[in-house]
Parts: C-alpha cells; structure tokens; sequence
C-alpha cells in the first residue's frame, strides 16, 4: 500500500468510520419512518438509502452530502402510490424522475435552485413539515380503529429525549436518534415481559420480512404509454427531489471547512442515476438530505469514505439485522417525524418571513396553501408567479455593472431594486472571470439587495480565499436569512 493508500486508510479509521457510523445511526430510523409517511414498502427506505450511500456517493463530486429518502417527498410520494394504485407503478415514475435529472445535469442546469426565491422555498418546506406532523398523528393513538396509550406514551417519550440531547450539552456525545430507537425497544420489551396485556400490536411495530430479497417489488412499465399522470408525478418528484438536492448542497458547503465547493451538474447526474437505480431495485426516490449532510460534517467526516460507510451499514442492517429492526415502535419513528416536521414548520419561520414585509409573506402563505390544497409542484409555481406578481417594478430596471479596473481586478457595482431574479446574473458574473486576484462588490446605489442575492454574495466571499481571490464588500448588508436550508 503505497503512502496515499496509507493516508486515506487512517483518514477513514480515524475520522470517517465514526461520521460514517452516526450518519446511520441516524439514517436507519429515517429511511423506516419516511417509507411510513410515504405509505411505502418499509425495505423501499432502506434500498433508497443504500443506494445513496453507495452509489450516489462515488458518482457525486460531493465530499460532505449525504443522500437517501427525503422527508420533503412523502406527500408527494404517497399521493402518487394512491392515485396509481400499484407500487410497481409508481416505481417507473422514480425512473423517470432520474432521467429527468440525468438531463439536468447534462444540460448544465445544475444553478436552478437559484431561480426559486427564498419565501417560495421556504414554503414548500413549511408545507412539508405541515404534512408530516398531520400525517404521524394517527400513528400515536390509532392504529386499526383501536385506541391504545402506549404508543403515545413511547411517542411523547421520544419527543422529550430528543428535546433534552438536543438542549443539554452532557448529551451531545450519545446520538439522539440512537436513544430515541434504544428507548422505545426497551419500552416494548419490559412491558411485553411485564404487562402483555398492554403491549403493543404487532401492527405497531415495524415489519419488514425476512425474506426480503423476495419480496421486493420492481417496475411495472405496462403502463408508461397510458397513463399520463405517470409521467407528470415522474416530473414532480424530478423538481422538488432536485430542488431540495442543490438546496442541502449549498448548505453543506456552506459549513465545510475545507471550503470544497460541489460542481452542481455532476451532482444532478449522481441523483439522476442513483433514482434510476433505487426505483429498479424498488426504492423511494433520493435527494441529498440536509440532516445526514450536516450530521455528517458535525461527526468529524473528511471524505466520502464517511456517506459509503453509512450505506454500506444500512446494508449490513437489511442483511443481518431485520429482528432487532421488527422490535422498534412505529410510535418511535413517528415522533422523528413529528420533530422533522416541526423543524420545517416552526413559529419563528412564520413570524420572521412576516416581518418581512407583504412580498414576502404573500408568496411564502400562498405556496403553502396551494401545496396543501394540490400538491407541492402547485405550490411551488403558484409561490413563484405570486412573487412575480409582487415585484417591485423598479427591479426591473436594477444593473448589476462589471468593471475590469486593470488586469486581475474585477469590480461589481449593483443599482436598483436587486432581487432573486437577479441571482443568476450575479452568480455567472462573480465565477466567470478567470482567476481573478481582487474582486469589489459595491452595493451603495441599491436600493434593496434581497436574501437570495445576499446568499449568492457571501459564499463566494467564503469560497474566493480558497482560490486566493481579495474579496471586498462596499455598503453591502448583513445576511439574515430566516430559514435554514
């Protein structure tokens, strides 16, 4: 093994194999939980994130991103599987949502995200969490016309550790996800043991068969040619998956250290691939999830040794591990949703997009009430042409003027009213030069500049030391960005 070989061998040991761990710690209640909101097979979150963490990973130029099932895709998912009426159906429309990402980042369209202002987006994941928190309830109480404490009792339970390890700071050591699943197992067992007559039903607990490998279901394409909403749910899942996709990406980079920036275009060909491969084996459709994104990078991960590791333990748990997973509590799983829907959701999202001002909370309000109302890519065009609609027409007439002052020195000088239909402009302005060494950004005749272009300008001045670029900023405000994605 020659001295690379050495280096990445101790990188993985020392600081990847932990992260990777974590990561699955996390991942594994979340695939199960999501294929329940989804009203999914629950193997069908375990194939999906298996597939992310082994396959995405390698084709990705990501070193931090995790992929797998997302959360934002349930309501979506779940309404297909009912309108289609087939499993095997709705799997050729996860097909068909990574082809249309294939083309995405064929096409180079990888910088989509920035067309899509911040309240649209963050109405699209408030209407998400909405959907999550509304469909766990049943899960706690009610479960085949029965009412039963337990599960509520388990749910609350799990709902108060993850408040405290999130709170308190002697259990940061101790994954939260982790305790939530330990706990709710020893709940079932003592009072099984105990109490017989108050355990719960086998309907409350997962179930995932032991023969797995033979029950998984793969595509039926019968259909493809018939059946037109096939392709418009395939369509639907290929936008949001992609939008939710760049989203983590940006917000992943954002935090890593090493200030690595994730080339958008290959990203979209490792999810369109790996949604090809996950709906072919019988998966949930993947995104790169913000929670294993993060928890990655907070775990101490230097490479992608650290997502591989995490997939290759989700099958490792398929293969080996499906009695220990029988014994988890649906209710535990529902309260990790109840939590990601609440963090998607939460008071001070509402409150601060509000304090915003009418242009911004007009779009957030209506694309939550559309996506409730139809679905999320409703919502998300009616958010969109609603901002259009709220515009500021000076906007229309801001500039963003670029000046070469000598060789090397690039000055920016923003005018008008700037807002997120401005971003693109700004973004190919900003990385188009080559290799500058010193670049102004002048915002003292703007009359406004929104959150979208704030964003865009304050990770290239966290990006640019990487590539030994002087950035100055001029008159240009702080960000205050009321969501984190």
């Amino acid at each position: 093994m020659g001295r690379k070989g050495r280096f990445y061998q101790w990188t993985w040991l020392k600081h990847d194999l932990p992260a990777g761990l974590t990561v699955f710690i996390i991942a594994l209640p979340l695939c199960l939980g999501i294929a329940i909101a989804s009203d999914a097979p629950l193997y069908a979150g375990l194939i999906s994130g298996i597939v992310g963490g082994l396959l995405v990973t390698w084709i990705s130029g990501s070193a931090l991103s995790v992929s797998g099932p997302a959360a934002g895709l349930t309501t979506i998912v779940s309404a297909a599987i009912l309108s289609l009426g087939s499993y095997p159906v709705f799997l050729v429309c996860v097909v068909i949502a990574g082809v249309f990402q294939c083309f995405i980042g064929l096409f180079k369209l990888g910088n989509m995200a920035l067309f899509f202002p911040t309240p649209v987006i963050n109405g699209m994941l408030a209407s998400i969490g909405l959907v999550l928190i509304y469909k766990q309830l049943p899960y706690l109480i009610d479960v085949e016309g029965e009412v039963h404490l337990l599960p509520a009792m388990i749910a609350i339970g799990s709902l108060f550790i993850l408040y405290v390890t999130k709170k308190g700071r002697r259990w940061k050591w101790i994954p939260p996800y982790l305790l939530v699943v330990i706990s709710g197992i020893l709940v079932h067992r003592i009072t099984l043991l105990l109490f017989p007559e108050h355990a719960l039903l086998p309907s409350q607990l997962v179930h995932i068969p032991n023969g797995i490998l033979q029950e998984i279901q793969h595509p039926d394409f019968s259909m493809i040619f018939t059946e037109l909403s096939i392709w418009s749910y395939g369509l639907m899942l290929g936008i949001v998956g992609s939008i939710e996709t760049l989203l983590c990406i940006e917000a992943v980079d954002k935090m890593d250290k090493k200030r690595r920036k994730t080339p958008l275009n290959r990203e979209m060909m490792a999810q369109g691939i790996g949604n090809i491969t996950s709906g072919m084996l019988g998966g949930l459709p993947i995104t790169a999830v913000v929670v294993r994104g993060v928890a990655n990078l907070e775990a101490g991960a230097r490479t992608k040794l650290s997502s591989a590791t995490h997939g290759a333990c989700l099958l490792i748990s398929i293969m080996y591990l499906t009695p220990l997973l029988q014994q988890i509590p649906l209710a535990c799983l529902s309260a990790l949703l109840l939590a990601t829907g609440y963090q998607l959701s939460r008071p001070e999202l509402y409150i601060q997009t509000v304090k915003k001002g009418w242009r911004a909370w007009i779009p957030f309000i209506t694309t939550i009430i559309i996506a409730l109302s139809f679905d999320l890519l409703a919502g998300v065009i009616a958010g969109l042409l609603t901002t259009l609609a709220c515009i500021d027409p000076r906007t229309y007439g801001a500039q963003i003027l670029k000046t070469e002052i000598k060789p090397g020195k690039i000055t920016l000088e923003l005018r008008g009213n700037m807002t997120f239909i401005h971003t693109y402009q700004l973004e190919k302005k900003l990385w188009s030069s080559p290799t500058p060494t010193e670049v102004h950004i002048i915002g003292t005749h703007a009359d406004n500049i929104d959150d979208d272009l704030l964003l865009v300008i304050y990770r290239f001045e966290r990006l640019a030391s990487k590539k030994q670029i002087k950035v100055t900023l001029t008159d240009i405000p702080p960000l205050a960005v009321y969501q984190d994605h």
